[in-house]
């Protein structure tokens, strides 16, 4: 499959096999796609943190509503004082965290899992219930499993904007330059 292709297919899974477990071979083939993620001055300024089976039910239903009972969940962490800031003090730590996430989603799409962005969840709580130290904020978190056979992408899935509005084309004059 080629890139563009996965990128097509990959959407938001929201139906999981709740009978069927995540590989753990799977599971570090995915915390190895996040850890070759690039960031900012590879600072690497993201920690995840792994729930699998009844600690992933407990968790989910306490920090978020939205719950798909995957078997596998992944949290993903910024820690700022470890991120790259740009010289007007922009801190990359969010892109940094898109960008792993990313990895985590094509990752597991290229195993044939489903995984779904949960963005929607309580910090504070999540922070407590996975005794996360100080420094460090929950950006999102990824239910990750086999998709049920009846699951399929939203319908919006399908609805981008197209390049014309999307995309600005400019050439500067070689003056200049």
């Amino acid at each position: 499959m080629d890139l563009l292709q996965l990128l097509q297919e990959r959407y938001s899974t929201r139906r999981f096999n709740t009978d069927k477990e995540v590989p753990q071979e799977c599971v570090t083939q995915i915390l190895e796609a996040a850890r070759v993620a690039p960031t900012g001055h590879n600072a690497q300024p993201f920690h995840l943190y792994v729930l699998k089976g009844e600690s992933t039910k407990k968790l989910l239903t306490k920090v978020t509503n939205y719950n798909f009972k995957a078997p596998l969940a992944i949290v993903l962490t910024v820690k700022r004082e470890e991120s790259w800031k740009r010289d007007d003090g922009y801190d990359i730590a969010d892109v940094d965290a898109g960008i792993v996430g990313t990895h985590i989603m094509l990752q597991a799409h290229a195993l044939g899992l489903g995984c779904c962005w949960i963005a929607a969840l309580d910090e504070a709580l999540t922070k407590e219930m996975l005794q996360i130290p100080e420094g460090e904020e929950v950006v999102t978190m990824f239910e990750i499993g086999y998709k049920r056979e009846d699951d399929r992408p939203s319908r919006l899935h399908t609805e981008r904007k197209s390049l014309e509005e999307l995309v600005t084309e400019v050439e500067f004059p070689d003056i200049l330059i």
